[in-house]
Formats: C-alpha cells, structure tokens, sequence
C-alpha cells in the first residue's frame, strides 16, 4: 500500500466515524419513545378507542408517538380495524394541520410521529376503519402543548462527541503516517 492509499482510508474512516456518530446521538431522543404508557379511553358504543401517546405532556419541539388502537367494551379485547383516520386540528381557529390514514399492520402498534411546532391548544381527531372504509369508531380527543425547552443537550453532546473522535482519528493520521514514513 502507497502512504496516499493509507492517508485517503484513514480520512474516509474518519469521516465514517464522526458522521455514524453525529447522528446516532441526535437521534437518541426519538428512539426513546413511549416509556411512560400514557393514554386516552373513550367509548362509543360496544367499543373503546384506546390512544397512547408519549411524553406524558405534550411540549412544542419535542417529538410525541401516538398508538391508535380499539378494545372490545366487554372484555378489553383488542377489536379489528383496517386503518385510522388521524386529524389534528388547531383548537381555537379550526385549521388541519395534518390529516392522514395510518394502515393498521398485523403485527406491531399502528403509531403516528408528530412535532407540534407550537404551544397552544389542539384536537386529535380519529375515526377507525374496517376494510370497507366503514367506520367502527370516532373519538376526540384535546391536547395541550407547552412551549419547548429549548434544550440543546444532545445536539451539544453530540457534537462534542463528534470533534472529540475526529480529533482523535486526525492525530491518529498523522501519527500512522509519521510511523510510515520512517520505516520507508
């Protein structure tokens, strides 16, 4: 191997590295969601609309996970449904700001990832479907978020992080192609 064949490995690992890194710690907060089994009951007829969602309180900036799902009113057994119908609707002007239809998988939760962009007071609005397009279910439901926290925690971590290994991986650089250069 050239000693530029080893500089230009050692640069594209380095690069690697601190780009795997840089947003695997961003993307810490989001995988983390739904620890806290926060939910919402509603009946309507032989049947609940069951919501979870997470964090516990709702904050603009921050990511909340809902899981939609309906529970048999007689036993809590899970109920059939092909798909939901999700609206969120700003509260005090009406306005949809998002309005989806989320396929109920077999397997896993049927979830929906949503940033409230801003505090204020809104509506989440679902109807669940069967395969007809019928509906089974219509549940409302209100929603308060709070201004965010501004933190900066894991972006700042993550940087730091990042510039700490690409520091690292630079002097390692330098310091392998020293070596390499004296044994040549």
């Amino acid at each position: 191997m050239t000693m530029l064949t080893i500089q230009r490995s050692i640069l594209v690992a380095s690069f690697t590295l601190v780009t795997v890194l840089l947003f695997g710690f961003l993307e810490v907060r989001i995988a983390l969601a739904h620890t806290t089994g926060a939910y919402w009951h509603q009946q309507e007829g032989a049947y609940f609309a069951d919501v979870g969602y997470d964090p516990a309180t709702f904050q603009a900036g921050m990511y909340t996970r809902f899981d939609f799902n309906i529970l048999h009113e007689s036993d809590n057994s899970n109920a059939d449904f092909a798909e939901v119908w999700v609206r969120i609707l700003n509260k005090d002007t009406k306005d949809t700001l998002l309005a989806t239809g989320i396929w109920h998988e077999p397997i896993g939760p049927t979830t929906l990832l949503y940033d409230f962009l801003q505090p204020g007071n809104y509506i989440l609005d679902t109807s669940f479907r069967d395969g007809s397009g019928n509906e089974i279910v219509d549940a409302q439901f209100p929603i308060t978020v709070a201004p965010g926290s501004g933190s900066l925690f894991w972006p700042t971590i993550s940087l730091i992080i990042a510039c700490l290994c690409g520091a690292s991986l630079a002097i390692g650089g330098v310091f392998l192609s020293k070596r390499f250069r004296r044994n040549a």
